[in-house]
């Protein structure tokens, strides 16, 4: 992921930030107030795309927010489709 984040700063790249893979657990803890200081230096919204690993337990998925075409994906290499994830990241809101 960092590799990603890294290139994304070089030009004709697209902008892209990446979450640690605790921040997802973490949210779903403790909701959008206990994770609103992980993004105190970046400005989620003028990123391209923004990547949040989830951990199922026994394999990894990834989500990523399409900021310019407001829409969040999920991706998971068994196929498997998480509404909860999709919902508790849907209520992050800019504010």
């Amino acid at each position: 992921m960092n590799m990603i984040v890294k290139r994304s700063t070089q030009e004709d790249f697209p902008d892209v930030w990446a979450f640690s893979t605790f921040f997802y657990p973490k949210l779903l803890r403790v909701g959008h107030q206990g994770v609103r200081a992980w993004t105190k230096n970046v400005d989620l919204f003028a990123q391209h795309f923004v990547l949040i690993p989830i951990h199922l337990g026994t394999r990894w998925s990834l989500a990523i927010a399409d900021i310019d075409n407001q829409e969040i994906k999920y991706y998971d290499s068994m196929g498997g489709y998480n509404e909860g994830c999709l919902n508790a990241l849907l209520l992050i809101r800019r504010t």
